[in-house]
């Protein structure tokens, strides 16, 4: 597949991952280069990114879920792309994250190290990463892991401003019975961070749009 770093044929790599993803329910998705699951809430995904890194190809690996409820309503607040907001992930960890550094990056630097890394990705999403991405898709559970402690970071969302809009929001979701000291929990964390006014003006209308929200 490679015999350098600049030979490395990245849409090889992906087509030899295919197969393997198919099987398990996951979809090549080339507008936003990942393998994706869509389902009646939102998607599941897993990010593959090969990053050249001096003479070596680094794999970065993310995957995680969307709940379309949860970013449709944020991003009603936020100013992003529409390009994210329509695909933006409500969780995401990595792979060094959700390992907790016993696993950086995979890395190869000749082509038979790519198979390696290949059989190691086979290897991780049949042992572990499967079954986790399938408990990131219960809402509650990443409610949950978002608002157990408002007050320590999250692994599952890298910004921590989103995490305060996507923390509030699921818990009005869930119909979380501490949704109030949540919502303190997190205005307090902007003010205290220095967020930037906009910001947390947006938050506090997400807030009063929240409180007036009825789930069907």
């Amino acid at each position: 597949m490679m015999s350098n770093n600049a030979a490395f044929d990245k849409s090889l790599f992906y087509q030899t991952l295919s197969p393997f993803f198919e099987a398990n329910g996951y979809k090549w998705h080339p507008d936003t280069q990942q393998f994706r699951q869509t389902n009646e809430t939102g998607f599941k995904n897993i990010i593959l990114s090969p990053l050249p890194v001096g003479d070596e190809i680094h794999f970065d690996i993310q995957f995680g879920t969307r709940f379309d409820i949860v970013e449709k309503t944020l991003h009603s607040f936020i100013s992003t792309s529409s390009t994210y907001a329509l695909e933006s992930n409500t969780a995401l960890i990595k792979l060094n994250q959700f390992s907790k550094g016993h696993i950086n990056f995979f890395r190869a630097s000749s082509e038979p190290e790519v198979t390696e890394v290949i059989a190691a990705i086979h290897q991780f999403f049949t042992i572990k990463g499967f079954d986790y991405i399938d408990r990131l898709s219960d809402i509650h559970h990443v409610e949950d892991l978002f608002n157990g402690h408002p007050n320590l970071p999250v692994k599952l969302n890298s910004n921590p401003v989103y995490r305060c809009f996507r923390g509030i929001t699921l818990a009005r979701m869930v119909e979380n019975p501490r949704w109030n000291d949540i919502h303190k929990a997190y205005l307090h964390y902007m003010e205290a961070n220095k967020t930037p006014p906009h910001l947390v003006q947006a938050y506090m209308r997400l807030i009063e749009y929240l409180n007036a929200f009825g789930l069907n």
